[in-house]
Order: C-alpha cells, then structure tokens, then sequence
C-alpha cells in the first residue's frame, strides 16, 4: 500500500522538487502510521465479540469515544511542542542577540 501512495503522490507532485516531493510522502507516511496506530488501539479496546460481523452498538460507542480522546491527545501534544518550539527559538533568537555587540 506505500508503493501505491507513493506513487499517487509521485504523479499529484507534478513540478515540486524532489526535496518536496519526499516531505509529502513523509508526511503521508507518518499519517498512514498514525491512523494503524489509532485504529490498533481502538480496536483492541473496543472489540470484545468477534464471533459475529455485527457491530454492537456498545463496541460502536467505545469506538468513537476511543478515537475522540486520541485524536485530542494528538492535537493537544501537537500544540504543546509547537508551543515549545516558539519558546524555544524566542529564546535562541535573545541569545544570538545578547552575543553579538
């Protein structure tokens, strides 16, 4: 399935640069590994009859509860190290200028 999105964001890149065009399919793979990642866990936690294809309606729920905490705790983490970068830079940024006369 990579090879195949590769490939789709391959021909979508049209004129990028290769340097762009490898981010993008960074990118997407990262997602790609995110989304496994979340259904594996939801899944998991969720799914306790698998004896029939019929969804119940309390595995549903544990579902979607599931993929609304992990998908706040992504954002939430996500904007605390955005934060933390801002910082970050704020304070190399005051060092580079205390340094020079």
């Amino acid at each position: 399935m990579a090879e195949t999105a590769a490939a789709v964001l391959a021909s979508a890149a049209g004129g990028s640069s290769d340097k762009e065009h490898q981010e993008q399919i960074k990118s997407f793979r990262d997602f790609l590994l995110s989304y496994n990642k979340l259904s594996e866990i939801c899944f998991d936690a969720c799914v306790w009859d698998l004896t029939t294809r019929k969804v119940k309606d309390q595995e549903d729920k544990c579902a979607m509860n599931c993929m609304e905490k992990y998908l706040k705790m992504n954002q939430r983490v996500s904007q605390r190290f955005q934060e933390f970068q801002v910082l970050a830079n704020e304070n190399a940024m005051a060092a580079m200028q205390k340094a020079s006369p």
